[in-house]
């Protein structure tokens, strides 16, 4: 799968792609606009984990009382 997104990255020409063994990272200096987009990708990422947190911490602490 490793050399399948490592095309991928190559034929986009957003970066060239380092791969090890089992995974893939690339390096590459996005222009101001496709920066401001990243960091509303990583925001958004970052509140559906602490949504999930907060339900798996729900879901504890109700079986956790009806045992």
């Amino acid at each position: 799968m490793v050399r399948v997104v490592e095309k991928a990255i190559r034929d986009s020409d957003s970066a060239e792609p380092a791969t090890a063994a089992t995974s893939c990272a690339c390096r590459c200096r996005p222009d101001e606009q496709r920066r401001k987009e990243l960091v509303k990708v990583v925001k958004h990422e970052g509140e559906n984990a602490k949504v999930a947190v907060r339900n798996l911490r729900r879901d504890a602490n109700t079986t956790s009382r009806n045992c």
